[in-house]
């Protein structure tokens, strides 16, 4: 294959599948997984990175370790122990031992283009009943409201509840007016004015003796 990336992926994925003994995700091609004992091991390639997921248990370790030392074997590979970014959101491990997501770069693009100068009355309003209150007449140019569209879209990965929000802007994306112009900025605002809501995947249950 002509690109580097497609090649890289068809010399790993092959290791791992077949040295290593993962399966490959039938959602997506690139999620490969292990189960052993009571151990539960993801594998997400990437063109430049390759984040892994695993039970905090003796199991889980012990697959880490011979991934580590598989990959150690065959390549020069860096690894990183604590996970901070990938696919542009910040992973943070909390005391407890929860994982939090946010999309803090996203957030930056969003003030960016909606309130340069960084000024924004803050919102907390629910925003799909917002969304529902706005009537007007399609009549404005389509181009500088799809671009403020993909830039909200972008931060649905971690806010999974402006998804109902953007589906309602998107119905008038083909020919907005002036309302539609204020509601998408209103929505920008919301998710300014709780920029630190994120998803949150609680630690599970201390590991009893085996």
């Amino acid at each position: 294959h002509g690109d580097a990336g497609r090649q890289w992926y068809d010399q790993l994925i092959p290791y791992i599948v077949e040295i290593q003994k993962y399966n490959t995700s039938v959602y997506n091609q690139s999620l490969l997984y292990r189960r052993k004992g009571k151990g539960l091991f993801y594998i997400a390639i990437a063109t430049d990175e390759m984040p892994t997921f695993y039970t905090e248990n003796e199991d889980g370790r012990r697959m880490l370790k011979q991934l580590r030392e598989g990959l150690d074997s065959k390549w020069q590979w860096k690894h990183e122990d604590e996970l901070g970014q990938v696919i542009g959101i910040t992973v943070t491990r909390m005391e407890d031992g929860a994982i939090f997501l946010r999309q803090e770069a996203e957030m930056r693009k969003i003030r960016e283009e909606f309130f340069p100068n960084g000024a924004f009355v803050p919102v907390t309003l629910t925003a799909t009943r917002q969304v529902e209150l706005i009537k007007g007449e399609r009549c404005m140019e389509p181009g500088p409201y799809r671009r403020k569209l993909g830039v909200l879209s972008h931060c649905a990965k971690t806010r999974h509840d402006i998804e109902p929000v953007l589906s309602k802007l998107a119905e008038v994306a083909h020919k907005p007016c002036r309302e539609d112009f204020e509601a998408i900025e209103w929505a920008a605002a919301f998710l300014c004015t709780t920029a630190d809501v994120g998803l949150m995947f609680p630690a599970g249950p201390e590991e009893s003796g085996h």
